[in-house]
C-alpha cells in the first residue's frame, strides 16, 4: 500500500513539474505586445527575454546532473522547482532587468525538470517508462497550448493583465515543490571518481551523440516553426488572429505522438522507428506548407509537423530512460542531449529570420526545416545500426 502511494505521489510530482516546463515560456510569445508597451523596450530587448531560457537550458543542463549526483534527484528537483517559483514571482513583478533576472531563475528551474525527469522515471518507475513518459510529455504540451492560446485573451481582461498571466504559473510550481519535498530521501550515495570516468566515456559514445543530434535537429525545427508559424501562415493570406489560434493548436496536434512514441519504445523491439517516422512526418508537413495556401491542407501539414516534433522529442526522452544503465547515467545523457540541443534551438529562430531577410520568403525557412528533417531520418538510421551492433552506452562504460 505504501509503495503504491509513493508511485502515485511520484506521478503527481512529475505531472505538476511537466506543466511548468513549457507553459511559462509559451506564454511570453503571446504577451509580447503588452510587455513591449508597458516596459517601453524595443523588440530586440524582448527578443532577449524569449531567447534567454534556451541559453539557460543549454548552459545549466551540463551542471544539473553533477548537482543531482551529490544531492539526489528528488532533492535537486525540489530546489529546481523552488527556483522556478522565485523566478515566476520576480519575472512578473518589476521592470525589464527584474524580468530578465526572473527569467534566468525560472530557466534554471525548468532545466532541472527537463534534465532530471527521465532519471526519476528510470529510477522509480522502470516498468512504466513508456506510460509515465508519455503522460508527462502530454501535460507538458497541454500547458504550452494553454500558454500560447489563452495568455493574450486573459491578459486583455482588466482584472488580470500580463503580469498576472505570467505569475499564475507559480501555482503548479508550488504544488510540485510540495510533492518533491514530501518525497526527498536521504540517499545520495555515488562514487564521484567513477562518475567522472563515466562522463568522459559518455561524450565518446556514438549512441549518446546520435541521441544528442536528434534532440538538436528536432529542437531547430520545433523552435523555428513555433517562433515564425504565425508569420508563415499570414504569408498564406491568413489573418494574424486566426494564424495565432492555429499556432496554439500546433501544440495540441503533437499530443497523440507524444503519448504513443514512448509506449512504442518501451514495449517494442524496434527502438528507432518513432525517430525515423518523425523525420518523414516533418518532411511531409514542410512540403505541404511549401506547396499550398489552402487552410484545410495547411492544417494537415501542421498536424504532420507537430506529430513529427512530438515523436522525435518523445523518442529522445524515452530512449534515454530505456538504454541508460542507471538513473545517474540517464541524467548525464539527458544533460548532454539538452545542452547541445537547446544551444542549437537558441540559434535557430535567429537563423530563420536571417534567411527570410536574405530571401524575402518563408520558403527558405521551410526548406531549412526540410533539410533538418532529412537529417533526423539519417541520424536515426545510424542510431539503429549502433544499437544493433550492441555499441550501447552500457558496453562503452
Amino acid at each position: 500500500m505504501m509503495e503504491s502511494r509513493k508511485m502515485v505521489a511520484f506521478t503527481i510530482g512529475i505531472i505538476f513539474t511537466a506543466v511548468c516546463l513549457r507553459g511559462p515560456i509559451a506564454s511570453v510569445g503571446s504577451l509580447v505586445s503588452f510587455i513591449e508597451s508597458d516596459l517601453a523596450v524595443s523588440k530586440a530587448y524582448i527578443g532577449l527575454i524569449t531567447t534567454m531560457p534556451l541559453l539557460v537550458f543549454s548552459a545549466s543542463s551540463l551542471f544539473i546532473p553533477k548537482i543531482a549526483w551529490h544531492m539526489g534527484h528528488t532533492r535537486t528537483l525540489f530546489f529546481g522547482m523552488f527556483l522556478f517559483c522565485i523566478g515566476c514571482f520576480v519575472r512578473s513583478s518589476g521592470g525589464y532587468f527584474v524580468m530578465l533576472t526572473g527569467t534566468l531563475l525560472l530557466g534554471i528551474g525548468i532545466s532541472t525538470g527537463n534534465v532530471l525527469l527521465p532519471a526519476v522515471i528510470k529510477k522509480n518507475m522502470p516498468h512504466r517508462i513508456g506510460l509515465i513518459t508519455g503522460l508527462y510529455l502530454c501535460f507538458q504540451n497541454i500547458s504550452a497550448a494553454v500558454g500560447a492560446g489563452f495568455s493574450y485573451p486573459v491578459a486583455k481582461m482588466e482584472q488580470f493583465g500580463w503580469r498576472s498571466v505570467l505569475g499564475i504559473w507559480v501555482i503548479p510550481g508550488i504544488l510540485a515543490c510540495l510533492i518533491w519535498l514530501m518525497l526527498i530521501n536521504k540517499s545520495t550515495g555515488v562514487e564521484v571518481n567513477k562518475i567522472h570516468t563515466k562522463v568522459k566515456l559518455l561524450w565518446k559514445s556514438k549512441l549518446a551523440w546520435a541521441i544528442t543530434m536528434v534532440m538538436g535537429l528536432q529542437s531547430v525545427n520545433y523552435y523555428c516553426v513555433t517562433a515564425w508559424l504565425p508569420s508563415i501562415l499570414k504569408a498564406s493570406n491568413m489573418s494574424f488572429e486566426i494564424a495565432g489560434y492555429i499556432a496554439s493548436f500546433f501544440q495540441i496536434f503533437a499530443i497523440p505522438a507524444l503519448f504513443v512514441a514512448p509506449y512504442m519504445i518501451a514495449h517494442t523491439k524496434n527502438k528507432i522507428l518513432p525517430a525515423t517516422v518523425s523525420g518523414f512526418l516533418y518532411l511531409a508537413g514542410a512540403i505541404i506548407l511549401m506547396s499550398t495556401s489552402n487552410t484545410a491542407l495547411i492544417l494537415i501539414g501542421l498536424f504532420f509537423l507537430a506529430s513529427g516534433g512530438g515523436a522525435s522529442f518523445a523518442w529522445v526522452v524515452a530512449i534515454i530512460a530505456v538504454v541508460s544503465e542507471d538513473p545517474n547515467e540517464a541524467s548525464r545523457m539527458s544533460g548532454m542531449a539538452q545542452s547541445i540541443g537547446y544551444l542549437m534551438a537558441a540559434i535557430a529562430p535567429t537563423l530563420a529570420g536571417m534567411l527570410f531577410d536574405l530571401t524575402g520568403s518563408w520558403m527558405s525557412v521551410l526548406m531549412m526545416v526540410t533539410l533538418m528533417s532529412a537529417c533526423i531520418v539519417i541520424v536515426s538510421i545510424l542510431a539503429d545500426r549502433i544499437l544493433k551492433s550492441s555499441q550501447t552506452i552500457q558496453s562503452s562504460n
